[in-house]
């Protein structure tokens, strides 16, 4: 085996043994939780949240690792492992330090793992929404302009990071542990808080570095950065959305993991096109949704005030409203397809509306040589190709 041949197999195994690893703390993290639960008898009410976060932070991992070993010059693949391998090594330790410093458990490196578990969250935040955005799809910085934009996302992440690795008290639960290594005295948070505003502006900055390569970019560049997007969108919506309405905790991890396997699907381009039909659906679903609830809503309290004096029945409003809404369905979802279409896919909208126009004409076109003209005119306007013939295969038993 030559030197380029070994060196290629370590590349790829590599990915691999880091995503077995980062399992195995992962799986070993979540362990030690369940044992810290059993040793104070507490209810495993939040239990699948909890292991819906972990499936979560190991889509880094796992779409990391099938990035770089079919990319490994990809800088967002080993991003990925890294973010992941950072969540699972704090989940480990944060477990650790609990069962030593806690619950009393007589077991080795306790300082460690709650220093460990004392920073481990801070790079996470800021490396997910700053260099994932930054670097995407390709590994690289839009351009040369953007390298300060990544320096000072650089600086901030190794400032909140830095900052509580030299806190003088680490902090396990209601413990408190001597930091070896530390001499900041206080709050570390509160002196942290002029860094998260610089964050809040170079992740705005970071949003913009995938508008400029949008608009630069052409063909599957794009078709890879509107996968992106969506991710983006539905993490940035279910975030706020899920305090503000009380919506399940599971659709937290769900929404975040959409994020690496966004990337993923983008980076390897399998079935990149099929966005287009995720984006259409999800526009006219999303809509069609807020309007039947908006109808609903009105509707019970039209019939509420139109029935209450009558029968004093809130039911009979409520399954009025609910009957007005199902008929509602479709009728409301061919309007909002329509309009989504003429509004985001023009072009699409055109080229339907061409095709069913020349399909009425050519029932009663009897010239051959029109028809053949209007179907190049019709294939011209649609799929506008550089050339456009017309074959026409003579039926020889007919001439028989």
């Amino acid at each position: 085996m030559t030197p380029d041949s070994s060196r290629s197999t370590f590349r790829r195994a590599l990915p691999w043994v880091l995503l077995a690893i980062t399992v195995a703390f992962m799986i070993a993290g979540r362990a030690l939780e369940m044992v810290v639960r059993q040793n104070r008898e507490i209810e495993d009410s939040g239990v699948l949240g909890e292991i819906a976060m972990g499936l979560a932070f190991l889509g880094f991992p796992a779409v990391g690792a099938l990035v770089a070993s079919r990319q490994p010059r990809n800088s967002i693949g080993w991003l990925l492992l890294g973010i992941g391998a950072l969540a699972a090594v704090g989940v480990f330790c944060m477990a650790w330090s609990v069962l030593i410093y806690e619950d009393g458990f007589d077991l080795p490196g306790g300082v460690l793992a709650a220093w460990i578990a004392n920073w481990f969250w801070y790079p996470l935040i800021t490396l997910i929404p700053t260099f994932l955005l930054l670097l995407f799809p390709t590994g690289r910085l839009p351009s040369r302009r953007w390298r300060p934009v990544a320096w000072v996302a650089g600086a901030i992440t190794v400032s909140v990071t830095v900052l509580p690795m030299l806190q003088r008290v680490l902090v396990v639960e209601e413990q408190r542990v001597r930091n070896p290594i530390g001499f900041i005295q206080g709050d570390v948070e509160g002196r942290l808080e002029p860094v998260f505003l610089a964050l809040i502006g170079v992740m705005v900055l970071c949003v913009i570095s995938l508008i400029v390569r949008f608009v630069r970019g052409r063909g599957q560049e794009r078709q890879q950065l509107k996968w992106a997007a969506v991710a983006a969108v539905a993490f940035g919506v279910v975030l706020p959305l899920g305090e503000w309405l009380g919506l399940p905790e599971i659709l937290f991890p769900i929404a975040l993991l959409m994020l690496p396997v966004a990337f993923g699907i983008a980076i390897l381009k399998y079935r990149l096109y099929d966005i287009d039909v995720v984006i259409n659906r999800t526009l006219v679903y999303g809509t069609l949704t807020a309007i039947l609830v908006g109808a609903y809503a009105l509707g019970v309290l039209v019939f509420r005030a139109l029935l209450d004096p009558i029968t004093g029945d809130n039911d009979l409003a409520i399954a009025a409203s609910t009957l007005g809404v199902a008929a509602l369905v479709g009728p409301a979802r061919r309007n909002v397809q329509r309009f989504i279409d003429r509004r985001f896919y023009r072009s699409r909208y055109d080229a339907e509306q061409t095709l069913g126009e020349f399909s009425r004409r050519v029932r009663d076109e009897v010239d051959l040589e029109a028809l053949s003209s209007e179907l190049r005119q019709v294939v011209t306007r649609t799929m506008h190709p550089s050339h456009a013939q017309v074959w026409l295969v003579r039926d020889r038993t007919a001439d028989a």
